[in-house]
């Protein structure tokens, strides 16, 4: 719990930060401008992919694809609702397993289950919270590469100007095909 609070409070604590400036004569200057600003014209893809990795979709706000945090905001929250789920029907299931087998005769919230039942169910929704949470963590790691992605792309040239074109070449009495890049 102190190791979560610590990496909280330096994650707060470093979003206020400011920028500071050394002038020639060697003063420091304070800049005014916060060192995590959105206000930057080519995204840095570093920072959009810890952004990402910090809170979900918010590497997404940063590279200004606003539209991308409504899809990761659903997932998240299906994340979490079929962990929850999940997660409760397992104890659910696993408390009366557990009773079942301390005492055959009580029936508890499950009457029309006998206790090998009971223990398939079990079974049954802990391998649901564990694909939930493997699928969870797939779709974290695809929000951080999106965001990494997309930061680099901004920046990527998609002129008329850039070609690839097949020509026939002669060289050495052979005939040949030759890929020619044109850039610009």
């Amino acid at each position: 719990m102190k190791f979560i609070l610590t990496i909280l409070f330096c994650c707060t604590s470093t979003i206020s930060a400011l920028a500071q400036v050394i002038s020639d004569e060697g003063i420091v200057e304070e800049t005014g401008k916060s060192i995590f600003s959105f206000n930057t014209e080519v995204p840095v893809p570093k920072r959009a992919a810890l952004y990402s990795a910090i809170l979900p979709g918010l590497g997404q706000v940063y590279n200004k694809q606003y539209w991308k945090l409504g899809i990761v905001v659903a997932g998240t929250a299906a994340a979490g609702y079929f962990i929850d789920y999940n997660n409760g029907e397992y104890q659910r299931f696993r408390n009366a397993y557990i009773a079942r087998l301390n005492d055959p005769t009580e029936l508890g919230e499950f009457p029309n289950y006998q206790a090998a039942d009971l223990k398939t169910k079990q079974d049954q929704f802990r391998q649901y919270l564990e694909y939930t949470v493997v699928f969870t963590t797939v779709g974290y790691a695809l929000n951080i590469l999106d965001a990494l992605v997309a930061a680099n792309l901004r920046t990527f040239d998609i002129s008329e100007d850039i070609s690839l074109m097949p020509k026939p070449t002669y060289e050495n009495k052979q005939l040949g095909l030759a890929l020619v890049f044109n850039l610009k």
